[in-house]
C-alpha cells in the first residue's frame, strides 16, 4: 500500500570511510539514530542544506544548474509504462539536464528506447527492492545533480539510496517520516493512479500545470514491428477485428472462471467479424489452449514470453484488448487501442482507475480493498453477455 514506511538498517554515510565501516556498525546503532534525527522535535532537526551538503559534498542545485538527473523507479512494468507519459514535459523544460532512470533486467526494454531518457540503469532487484553496492558505485560515479523519488511511497529505502549517491538534490512526495531526507518536497494525493502522482511530481518540479494527457509510451523497433506481423500471420484467421483476450494475468492474484470465458469466447466467435486469439505467456500455455479446446469457435493462441516492445506492435494490430488489470492493459492503452480491464480489488480504486481515453473499467467503483474471497464473489456477478455488449461499444464500425 502506498505510504507504507520500514524502518531501514541503516543510514546514508558521509564519506568513504564511513560507507565501509557501515555494514559492520551494529544494527541498533543505526537505528536510534534514525529514530532520533526523524523526530518532529526542534531539537533534533538540522537544516536540510546542511545535511545536504555533509553527505553529497555540495549544496542542493537551482533547477537551471541541473545538467544530470536520475529518476529511482523500480521496475514493475505497469508503474514504469505509467511514468512515460510525463517524460517529454520534464525533458523539455530542462533540455539543458539529461534524464536517466534505473529499472530491472524485465523491465528495462520498456524504456531503454525512450527518447526522452539518455540511459536506463537496469540496476534495481526486483524482489528485494535494493541496488547492488557495484550497481551503486556505478551510479554514484555519474555524479547526479538531482533525483526524483516518485516510488518511495512504498519504498522509502530510496530516499537513503538517494543520499548514499549524494545527489545534493532530491526530490519526493511529502511526508512527514521522511522530510529531512528530501531537499525539495511535492504535495501527495493517494486518490489517484501511479501516472496522475508522477505528472503530479513532475508539475511541481517543471512549474508546469499537470493537466496533460496520460498516456503511457513505448517504442517498438524495425525488429519488434517485424516479428509482431509474423505473429498477426500466423494466426490464421481473415476476420479483420481481432480482440486480445489476456484471462489469467492479473495483479490481484483473484480467480478467473474458465467457463466465464468460454461464454464469452463463444460470443465473440457468433460475429463473424471478430476473432479472439487468447493471449498469455509461456507459462500460461498449458490453461489457455485447454479453453481453446473447449470453445465452439476456433480460437487461436499466443503463448509466448514476449519483449514487451513486440507485445505493443502486436497490441497495435488489435481492435482491442480485455483481460485483468495487468500490464498488457497499459501496453494497450500506450498504442491507443481499446482497453476493457478488471480493475485490481485489492487496493483502492483510485490506485487502478481509468487514468486515459479508451479505458474502460468492468468493476464498480465501490469494490475496492478486498479479501481474495470477496473478490470472487463480485468476479461471479459479472456476466458475459454484458461484458460482450461493452465490447461491441468500443469497435470499429
Amino acid at each position: 500500500m502506498r505510504g507504507s514506511f520500514a524502518m531501514p538498517d541503516s543510514i546514508p554515510p558521509t564519506s568513504d570511510h564511513a560507507a565501509s565501516s557501515l555494514a559492520s556498525a551494529p544494527s541498533m546503532l543505526w537505528k536510534t539514530g534514525w529514530s532520533l534525527w526523524t523526530q518532529r522535535s526542534t531539537m533534533y532537526q538540522a537544516p536540510v542544506e546542511l545535511i545536504s551538503s555533509l553527505v553529497a559534498g555540495r549544496p542542493p542545485l537551482d533547477a537551471q544548474d541541473w545538467r544530470r538527473g536520475l529518476i529511482l523507479c523500480h521496475g514493475n512494468a505497469a508503474t514504469v509504462l505509467q511514468r512515460t507519459a510525463s517524460l517529454p514535459y520534464l525533458s523539455r523544460a530542462y533540455p539543458d539536464c539529461e534524464w536517466h532512470l534505473t529499472t530491472c533486467d524485465d523491465t528495462d526494454e520498456i524504456v531503454s528506447s525512450n527518447p526522452c531518457l539518455t540511459r536506463t540503469w537496469p540496476v534495481m532487484n526486483p524482489v528485494s527492492g535494493t541496488v547492488p553496492p557495484t550497481a551503486e558505485a556505478r551510479l554514484r560515479a555519474m555524479k547526479f545533480d538531482v533525483v526524483l523519488c516518485p516510488d518511495a511511497l512504498e519504498h522509502p529505502d530510496d530516499y537513503l539510496l538517494a543520499m548514499k549517491l549524494r545527489v545534493p538534490t532530491r526530490i519526493g512526495f511529502a511526508q512527514r517520516t521522511h522530510h529531512q531526507l528530501v531537499t525539495m518536497e511535492v504535495p501527495v494525493n493517494y486518490a489517484q493512479p501511479e501516472a496522475a502522482l508522477f505528472r503530479d511530481m513532475v508539475g511541481d518540479v517543471t512549474s508546469l500545470t499537470p493537466r496533460w494527457d496520460l498516456r503511457p509510451q513505448i517504442f517498438p523497433r524495425p525488429e519488434d514491428e517485424m516479428a509482431a506481423r509474423q505473429l498477426h500471420d500466423g494466426l490464421g484467421s481473415s476476420r479483420p477485428l481481432r480482440i486480445a483476450v489476456f484471462p489469467f494475468v492479473t495483479t490481484s492474484g483473484g480467480v478467473w472462471f474458465p467457463q466465464f470465458w468460454l461464454r464469452l469466447l463463444d460470443l465473440m466467435g457468433a460475429d463473424g467479424r471478430i476473432q479472439p486469439v487468447l493471449c498469455g505467456t509461456e507459462y500460461e500455455r498449458r490453461r489457455l489452449h485447454e479453453i481453446a479446446d473447449r470453445a465452439t469457435f476456433n480460437i487461436p493462441v499466443v503463448a509466448a514470453n514476449l519483449n514487451y516492445r513486440v507485445l505493443a506492435a502486436f497490441l497495435r494490430g488489435c481492435s482491442a484488448r480485455i483481460g485483468p488489470d495487468s500490464p498488457s492493459r497499459h501496453i494497450a492503452t500506450a498504442m491507443s487501442v481499446p482497453t476493457l480491464y478488471f480493475r485490481n480489488m485489492s487496493v483502492s480504486w483510485a490506485e487502478s482507475a481509468v487514468y486515459c481515453g479508451g479505458e474502460q473499467s468492468l468493476i464498480p467503483d465501490d469494490e475496492e480493498r478486498l479479501t481474495p474471497m470477496e473478490q470472487i464473489r463480485v468476479l461471479e456477478r459479472v456476466k458475459p453477455e454484458a461484458v460482450f455488449a461493452e465490447i461491441l461499444q468500443v469497435l470499429p464500425e
